[in-house]
């Protein structure tokens, strides 16, 4: 059910996926279901899949210490890391979740209390707005994203480990993997839940925190902050 079409006679207001339609077959096609995936945007999940990669380094320079492994990253700098994407979380979920979407509920007029699909929802109401910026973008593109980029990129260039190669085959394939099932809840939410716009004005605003943490490992204008979180400066190329 289009929420924006002006009445059922519009084109593809109400799809019905029983019948011999192939236009609708995007829509209304089976999707598969992987694991994890139902995760992404649900609490704890969407708080817990961004910090594995940090959990698995914890977890794995604990065990080190307690047989004796004193060098690498020191736990102070793991811990403020650790609290910089706690941060990060939380900023996400007060001020690009809550906030802007009261702010949003003020600044986009809703649909009315008449409308064509009243009693077509689940509990009869007109609750649909105008316009309303893709929040799910925003939380696979500034929270479920970023964060374990950043961990699993800072590990694969200053490795915590040895001679074990689990790490490097887990933290890989870990972002491998939520990488893929992440960008499967997106096309789900650009195709039943948003408009184009809508999902533009999401991934805009998820740059709020993409591009501070490109920023923080790909650019020398933070460095102080990058040696406080992750203990190496930005290599300058130099020229012969």
């Amino acid at each position: 059910m289009n929420v924006l079409a002006y009445s059922t006679d519009e084109e593809y207001s109400i799809v019905c996926c029983d019948g011999d339609d192939h236009s609708t077959a995007s829509i209304c096609g089976s999707k598969p279901k992987f694991f994890l995936s139902g995760s992404l945007a649900r609490f704890p999940g969407a708080w817990i899949l961004p910090l594995m990669p940090m959990a698995i380094r914890l977890v794995y320079t604990l065990i080190a210490r307690l047989f004796g492994q004193t060098d690498g990253e020191k736990l102070s700098t793991t811990t403020l890391r650790l609290l910089f994407y706690i941060a990060t979380l939380n900023f996400r979920g007060w001020i690009l979740y809550v906030l802007l979407g009261y702010l949003e509920t003020l600044m986009v007029m809703p649909v009315g209390e008449d409308c064509w699909f009243r009693e077509l929802m689940p509990s009869p109401s007109c609750h649909a707005r105008i316009f309303d910026f893709s929040d799910h973008t925003v939380l696979y593109m500034a929270q479920i994203l970023p964060l374990p980029l950043a961990e699993t990129l800072h590990s694969l260039a200053l490795p915590f480990w040895k001679s074990a190669r689990w790490p490097y085959v887990l933290l890989s394939c870990g972002l491998a993997y939520l990488y893929i099932i992440t960008l499967m809840g997106q096309f789900k939410t650009a195709a039943y839940f948003h408009t184009g716009g809508e999902i533009i004005a999401g991934y805009i605003i998820s740059m709020i925190v993409q591009l501070p943490y490109a920023i923080l490992q790909c650019f020398p204008v933070w460095e102080g902050m990058r040696l406080w979180l992750f203990e190496y400066p930005f290599v300058r190329s130099r020229e012969d």
